[in-house]
């Protein structure tokens, strides 16, 4: 099972995102679970080093991949919030979708909700 998690922080400046677990729908090169959450992972991983490298990111932003465990945080400067807020919740559309077909394999313990956690 995996299971993922959005976080808002409690100054509410920034996001962070957790995955923790395996799939485990097939086995390791055949399991389309997997290779789905993992598209997702990388896709906002690499979004949220596009923002590092542009400078808009505080330096608290880190990202951390590692088989079956990714956080990525991701602190905006103020100008940009709502920038990286939609490129969070579209990820978090995309685990939705996974989720609501293979409900057995992946369950989003924490959301985005217009800015909060649910």
């Amino acid at each position: 099972m995996v299971n993922i998690r959005f976080q808002i922080p409690e100054k509410d400046d920034g996001i962070i995102l957790r995955v923790k677990g395996h799939a485990r729908e097939d086995i390791p090169g055949r399991d389309i679970v997997c290779a789905s959450i993992s598209t997702l992972v990388y896709l906002i991983a690499q979004r949220v080093k596009d923002m590092m490298d542009a400078g808009i990111l505080e330096d608290t932003s880190e990202l951390s991949l590692e088989d079956g465990n990714a956080v990525i945080s991701c602190f905006p400067k103020e100008n940009y919030r709502n920038f990286a807020a939609g490129d969070f919740l579209m990820i978090q559309r995309g685990f939705e979708l996974l989720e609501a077909n293979y409900p057995e394999y992946i369950r989003i313990k924490e959301k985005l909700v217009t800015g909060k956690t649910a």
